[in-house]
């Protein structure tokens, strides 16, 4: 199921970055130390993930959460499952896949516990909440709850529990029950099924990462820049067939609209398009491209990496301005993970990365450096104060949803917050020589974006 959007969320702020100015270098001190990338509540966003005295032990509690015939989720198919086998195909996919992303510092472990029935219930919503609230209440001492639905569906949920126990937010209970960190899965999420043969690993993989505090991925969306692609956008995104582009275009068509107006506006629009990097985790699941198994997991993007504490100081890299070269590499390989580029607000930046395939998803097919966006500023979330966890915004800056013109290859040339991105070289490695800040010629040059082939509607987790 989609998961639930907060209601309190307004504005999901600025598009169209190319081509704004570079504002000092902004980006700077906060708790995590001098120069390196702010992360609004750092320390219960990575309360789970990073443990400074050496790896972190994240324990899940399993159950199984027993579906009744007749409760309509898209399949008549029931899976017979129990704690042990459901914990012992979890510890077998995810635990490698996160020991792997976070370069050992993090470790999920999952301990069956038992089988929940939930009794007649008048939905299946009701039958999943049913399960999670009594997963929860017997999972006491342990960080998160994780039922395992019968029901061979690929729906799935999971929150990090942050502001669902009560009192101050973020919450400060570090396990349950009174942290409320729980999530539930359709069995189509782990283990084989009739209904959609392999499991969808991704969408189990993508609600951990909820339960680290990620938000989803997205790809951009409506920009005044793309206008004649609106209409194909909107027709490839979930809620898309809702959007009234008028005002838009009336907005763009006024000689005294105002920068901010028009932010504000397109915000809101793309308010509901919270899907659609392909590059992430935390997009679609499973895959969409051509040739990828459901099995297969795609990485997610490096500030997830840098928030859950994943990453040294020596590997990231704030651009402050000169003519600079620096040497990016990919997930898995020794050296700079992630370059930033700042705006002149701690809560607003931009991160950029290099790509390549990987173990866990060997069907990668674009290879290159890839730009996002980052957003905490309150008007993202409605907040008074900064965004943080699943509230604020990344967006995956030069592509449109489902597609990969985001992923710069080697040629590429973009201008990102008017700094000057020039891809120069790929060594065997997949480490990318990146040029930054020499100043923009008079006619900036970009490769086509790589064509990717969506074999199926994308899928939506929660």
């Amino acid at each position: 199921m989609v998961r639930r959007m907060r209601a309190a969320v307004a504005v999901v702020g600025l598009l169209g970055l190319v081509g704004l100015a570079l504002v000092g270098s902004g980006v700077g001190a906060g708790a995590q130390g001098t120069d390196v990338p702010y992360v609004a509540q750092h320390a219960a966003v990575s309360a789970y993930s990073h443990d400074p005295g050496g790896v972190a032990v994240d324990r899940w509690a399993v159950w199984v959460c027993e579906i009744a015939p007749g409760l309509d989720l898209g399949t008549d198919e029931r899976v017979a499952l129990d704690p042990a086998d459901a914990a012992e195909a979890l510890t077998a996919t995810i635990t490698p896949y996160f020991e792997w992303l976070s370069d050992g510092a993090y470790r999920p472990t999952f301990t069956p516990m038992g089988t929940i029935d939930p009794g007649p219930q008048p939905s299946p919503g009701a039958a999943e909440d049913a399960c999670k609230d009594d997963a929860i209440a017997g999972s006491a001492g342990f960080q998160g709850a994780l039922a395992v639905k019968t029901s061979a569906d690929r729906g799935a949920e999971a929150t990090s529990g942050h502001e669902l126990c009560g009192g101050a937010v973020p919450c400060t209970a570090d396990v349950l029950p009174d942290s409320r960190r729980a999530g539930v899965i359709g069995a189509a999420n782990l283990v084989e099924t009739t209904t959609f043969g392999p499991p969808d690993l991704a969408s189990t993989a993508h609600e951990i990462g909820h339960a680290l505090d990620w938000q989803h991925a997205d790809a951009g969306f409506l920009t005044p820049d793309n206008e004649p692609e609106w209409e194909r956008i909107l027709a490839s995104v979930p809620g898309g067939d809702s959007i009234d582009l008028d005002p838009l275009r009336e907005l763009l068509a006024d000689p005294d609209a105002t920068p901010e107006e028009i932010r504000l506006l397109f915000g809101l629009t793309n308010f509901v398009l919270e899907y659609g990097d392909i590059t992430d985790i935390m997009g679609a699941t499973p895959s969409p491209r051509a040739g990828a198994a459901p099995t297969e997991v795609i990485q997610t993007q490096v500030f997830n990496r840098h928030a859950a504490g994943w990453l040294d100081p020596d590997e990231v890299v704030v651009h402050e301005g000169g003519v600079q070269e620096v040497a990016l590499a990919p997930l898995g390989v020794d050296g700079v993970q992630m370059v930033v580029l700042p705006t002149g607000d701690r809560l607003e930046y931009v991160t950029l990365e290099a790509r390549q395939a990987t173990p866990f998803f060997p069907s990668e097919d674009a290879p290159g450096v890839i730009a996002h966006r980052i957003d905490m500023r309150p008007e993202v979330c409605g907040r008074a104060t900064e965004c943080w966890g699943e509230e604020w915004r990344t967006e995956a800056i030069g592509g449109y949803p489902w597609e990969l013109g985001q992923v710069a290859p080697v040629g590429d040339v973009r201008t990102i917050l008017g700094v000057r991105v020039e891809v120069l070289a790929v060594d065997a490695d997949g480490v990318f020589t990146v040029r930054l800040g020499e100043a923009a010629p008079t006619t900036t040059t970009t490769t086509a974006p790589p064509p990717v082939a969506v074999v199926a509607t994308p899928a939506f987790t929660g």
